[in-house]
Formats: C-alpha cells, structure tokens, sequence
C-alpha cells in the first residue's frame, strides 16, 4: 500500500513541475497577442473601427462607402 501511495506522489510532483514548466515557457509568434489597433469614428454614424477597415476622405472617416457618399449629418 505505500509504494501505490509513494507512486502516486512520485507522478503528482512530476505532473505539477511540467506543468509550472510549461507556464514558464516564452509565447511563439502565433500565440503572441495581436497588436492594438488605431481605432477611428465614422463622421456620419459615430461607430468605431479599426482605421485599416475605415474609407478616409480628407480628414475624416467613414464605415462604408455610403456614409462617405452622405458625409457629415446635419
């Protein structure tokens, strides 16, 4: 009965230092976080998205090309 119980232990302290090891380890790109983004303010609807996916004319930005069309409401 106390080898199954010192076995038992021997494989719990193992599983715990892999695992603290595995923690420890440095991210890889793929799982690094993604990068923050530049976020902008549709002029017509007042919706934020990322500036990469805005339509810019002049110094303002829209969500979709309709809203540039309309421009600023009123």
């Amino acid at each position: 009965m106390l080898k199954i119980v010192m076995l038992l232990a021997g494989v719990l302290v193992v599983y715990l230092l892999l695992t603290k090891h595995k923690r420890g380890t440095p991210r890889t790109h793929a799982e690094a976080p993604k990068q923050m983004e530049d976020m902008v303010r549709c002029a017509h609807c007042a919706v934020y998205l990322p500036k990469n996916e805005s339509i810019p004319s002049g110094e303002q930005y829209f969500c979709c090309e309709d809203h540039r069309r309309l421009g600023r409401p009123r």
